[in-house]
């Protein structure tokens, strides 16, 4: 298609034309654009408010922000809340299911106590085949961590090592009386 003289390639938008304020409402960036067919040169997106007026797109601006930081509090409260109060057992708030306590007993069985004798993700699931990929057990020996009812150890070159603390040991002879 051809340009027409004095018009850029959108083919309605003329040289002598004013800019269009814009404020990209995914990243929050502030620019100016000649075309209606705006895309944000910041992240690429095209949900862009555009208006020949300031005024507005400082409006819209503020408003974008403010809107933003109302979901980021919000949603660091909820995580916040999560991190505070799990799906809780009735041990503690931990999230303590089979296999947090095969976890457990693993690091024990293993005689992981302390930074120095802890396991890995994969020496643990090697202990015995229970059927859990590693992810599996990475993410549940990482919220007993959280919890308090293992730690973490020195890393064997990039893996990370985990042991049973005195909190876990304690709980696991608790569940074992019952």
């Amino acid at each position: 298609m051809a340009v027409k003289p004095g018009y850029y390639p959108d083919g309605v938008t003329k040289y002598t034309d004013p800019f269009y304020k814009c404020v990209c409402r995914k990243c929050l960036h502030k620019f100016w654009s000649v075309t209606i067919d705006v895309v944000c040169s910041n992240c690429g997106s095209t949900d862009v408010f555009y208006d020949f007026n300031d005024d507005k797109a400082n409006e819209e601006f503020e408003h974008l922000r403010q809107s933003k930081s109302e979901n980021i509090r919000e949603n660091q409260s909820k995580s916040e809340f999560i991190r505070e109060c799990p799906r809780k057992s009735e041990k503690g708030g931990a999230i303590l299911n089979r296999l947090g306590f095969l976890i457990l007993s693993f690091l024990e069985k293993g005689e992981a106590y302390d930074r120095t004798s802890a396991m890995s993700v994969r020496e643990i699931a090697d202990v015995e085949d229970i059927g859990y990929k590693d992810n599996t057990i990475f993410k549940k020996v990482s919220e007993l961590v959280v919890s308090g009812y293992a730690g973490t150890g020195y890393k064997d070159g990039k893996q990370k090592t985990f042991f049973i603390t005195e909190k876990g040991r304690n709980l696991l002879k608790e569940e074992r009386s019952r």
